[in-house]
Parts: C-alpha cells; structure tokens; sequence
C-alpha cells in the first residue's frame, strides 16, 4: 500500500478519501512532546528519550528498552525528588517534565521482588549548577 502513488489512492478510494488516505499514509511521524535524556550513573554518555504520549507506561518503556536485555527485570521507575526522597512516577508528572532535561539513571535491587530492579531518576547536575 505504501507503495501506491497519490493518483493510484484517488482512481481506487475516489477523489476526496484518495487524498486523505494518501496524505494520512505519507505524513512525517509527529514530533515528539517531550525529549529528555538519560545516563547509567556511571557513564559520561546520555541517550536521548523522545515521548509522545506523556505517560508513565510510555516512559517506562523507552526507559527500560535502553537495558535491553534487563528490561523484563525492571519494576519500577521512580525519580529523586527535593531533599533526594524517592517519587513514584505518574502520568502527570511526566507532562510537567521539562524539555531537554538530563537524569542519571540509578538501579537499585528491588527489595520486595528478588532478583529484580528499580530505577530512580535522579535530576544530572554539572559542577557549575546551582
């Protein structure tokens, strides 16, 4: 189907449904709603995460697909908030998450499934934050 032409779409669908189907079929992925990027804590090298939804589900799997084959042992992602207590991750939150923001990515050993892990995001700080 992708590889009709816009004339084939018409001359099958008719005029008007050949040329929506056509640019619905030809139309450049949205841009992502929010990008943030990701680093193991020890490592220098930050991966880029692009969301669309704004969900936890969706952060969550970006996330853990980056551990590829762990990705399955992973729990829960949480992140670091004021005076470093640990915040569980909502939908909401995720849409109040700032553009271009970088984290470190903390594993910890999940304490009540063993064998598994849980990160905490923690918020990157360069030494001339403040």
């Amino acid at each position: 189907m992708l590889q009709l032409s816009r004339a084939d779409l018409i001359e099958i669908c008719g005029v008007g449904d050949g040329i929506r189907l056509c640019n619905a079929i030809m139309q450049r992925p949205c841009r992502a709603r929010l990008l943030f990027y990701v680093g193991q804590e020890t490592e220098n090298v930050f991966h880029p995460v692009y969301l669309n939804q704004l969900t936890y589900p969706e952060l969550f799997a970006k996330v853990t697909n980056l551990f590829q084959s762990d990705s399955d042992k992973i729990t829960q992602i949480l992140v670091s908030g004021p005076g470093d207590i640990t915040v569980c991750i909502s939908d909401e939150m995720v849409s109040h998450m700032l553009n271009e923001s970088k984290y470190t990515l903390h594993v910890l050993s999940d304490t009540v499934n063993a064998g598994r892990f849980r990160i905490v995001m923690k918020e990157y700080q360069t030494c001339c934050d403040e």
